[in-house]
């Protein structure tokens, strides 16, 4: 399960709010990593080492 936070962050101070993505490893126990888009160079930046138990 993946958990999405859209238009509630402007990250990149473009006047555009970006998009926050918790990915889950699938796992019985679910660890999360980060995805942040930025609206301003229309880039998908994976965090995969910065791991968390709730989203």
């Amino acid at each position: 399960m993946d958990y999405h936070y859209t238009d509630l962050w402007d990250f990149d101070n473009d006047g555009l709010k970006d998009e926050i993505r918790f990915i889950s490893n699938g796992g019985a126990h679910a660890y999360y990593y980060l995805q942040i888009f930025l609206s301003s160079e229309q880039e998908l930046y994976s965090f995969r080492s910065f791991y968390i138990d709730m989203p």
